[in-house]
């Protein structure tokens, strides 16, 4: 049998809010009762919960304190949550820049194709991780008649 191993890999992410949202709920507490517990505002309160406010190691203690669990887990949380935001926005950085690379493409292929002209040997096109102009190879070898 063979057996194949895919990652999972949302195009979402989970603030460390929905968390404490949770557990507010279960315990039928307000933002009010948790600030007050903490020693914050219902607005930081509000900004955490939210994924506004990044939990730091003094929120993750108060957080292990009133609320339970360890620091580390508001920390991991935290961390699993930011990195996940910055894998969704990089990915959408890279297909922006495709989706108009393949149209900038497309439409040097139809002149190129369409009134036969020979561009210039060298062309630059953006490098979507330097965001700078690189020298590429001749238009003619990468779209063929």
């Amino acid at each position: 049998m063979i057996e194949t191993t895919r990652t999972f890999t949302p195009d979402w992410v989970s603030p460390p809010g929905d968390t404490i949202a949770d557990i507010l709920e279960e315990r039928d507490w307000t933002q009010v009762q948790l600030a007050e517990r903490l020693g914050y505002t219902t607005k930081h309160i509000s900004l955490l919960i939210n994924g506004k406010a990044p939990i730091n190691e003094k929120t993750a203690l108060k957080l292990e304190r009133v609320l339970g669990s360890t620091t580390a887990f508001w920390l991991n949380r935290e961390a699993q949550y930011r990195a996940g935001l910055a894998r969704i926005e990089e990915e959408n950085r890279l297909k922006e820049w495709t989706t108009s690379r393949i149209f900038y493409f497309s439409v040097v292929k139809y002149f190129a194709q369409s009134d036969r002209v020979l561009l210039p040997l060298l062309y630059t096109t953006l490098d979507p991780l330097r965001q700078s102009f690189l020298p590429s190879q001749n238009l003619a070898e990468e779209f063929p008649s």
